[in-house]
């Protein structure tokens, strides 16, 4: 999922960067909230799957057949 384009972004206000040369970015909503985003590409790689280590415990992060993602312990 991308950002709507209309959304100023840190990446560009700060570097003239665009967001798509970048793996990750900040988005500044119209509430002034911001939130990292990073594509699920970036995230899965070729394989479709990552294994997320949080407090001790394994999650498995997955893209399935039909292009949804699944997250399992």
């Amino acid at each position: 999922m991308s950002a709507p384009s209309n959304l100023p972004t840190a990446s560009t206000a700060s570097t003239g960067v665009s967001a798509g040369d970048a793996p990750h970015r900040r988005v500044i909503d119209p509430q002034g909230s911001r939130d990292r985003r990073v594509s699920s590409d970036a995230l899965l790689g070729e394989q479709g799957r990552l294994i997320i280590e949080h407090r001790g415990q394994r999650y498995h992060l997955r893209r399935t057949r039909n292009d949804k993602l699944i997250l399992t312990t």
